[in-house]
């Protein structure tokens, strides 16, 4: 039987940082507000072997080996701006469609 290991975690808010704010800080989670993106979750999972970006209804999320650092998360993130704002767009289009299984 596998256990969940707990880490520590602490949540720290920052005023006027810019262009992030955080508001999360864990062992292998951050959570972000960013500039353009909004609710942005840096997320360190066992399972990832690369870096990979998903766009949800609540926000955006950016999934990482463990090994990664969260600067090279942030990095990769500001890299492909542009195309997770336009999948943003279309994901809260769909949601003020109606049509969306999220």
């Amino acid at each position: 039987m596998k256990r969940k290991a707990i880490y520590p975690t602490k949540i720290i808010i920052f005023e006027n940082l810019l262009p992030l704010q955080i508001i999360f800080i864990g062992f292998l989670e951050k959570i972000i507000e960013h500039k353009t993106l909004g609710m942005v979750a840096l997320r360190k999972m066992r399972q990832s072997r690369s870096l990979k970006i998903l766009v949800r209804s609540k926000g955006v999320l950016v999934t990482m080996p463990l090994m990664a650092s969260f600067e090279e998360a942030l990095r990769f993130l500001e890299q492909r701006e542009a195309w997770a704002q336009q999948a943003l767009q279309k994901v809260r289009a769909r949601i003020e469609r109606g049509n969306t299984k999220f």
